[in-house]
């Protein structure tokens, strides 16, 4: 499952326009709520390891806390939930249900 989520998110980083950003590894740790990504980022010598706990609703995964390996993302992280929320959309259906399930909620 790590490696579907892996995928999905590398995926939302090209549709986004993020290309130098590469997602190299992703842990799922269902029973904590919380979510490992390990991210090569272009021009940086040393991988960057990014953790968020979240929760699950009815249809979406909220990101309740994030922090990363480098001081300047994880300041970037936290103005991002800061200005935009950390909520997103489960899909609908079997995908959404799907999901839920693999996160845990």
């Amino acid at each position: 499952m790590n490696d579907i989520i892996k995928l999905g998110l590398q995926a939302k980083l090209r549709d986004l326009g993020i290309t130098w950003a590469r997602v190299r590894d992703f842990q799922l740790d269902k029973a904590e709520r919380r979510a490992i990504a390990t991210v090569e980022l272009d021009g940086e010598i040393e991988v960057v390891e990014v953790r968020a706990l979240y929760k699950v609703d009815a249809n979406h995964v909220v990101v309740v806390e994030a922090s990363a390996s480098r001081a300047w993302i994880a300041g970037a992280l936290q103005l991002a939930l800061e200005r935009h929320g950390g909520r997103f959309p489960l899909p609908g259906g079997m995908a959404g249900t799907a999901a839920r399930f693999a996160l845990g909620g």
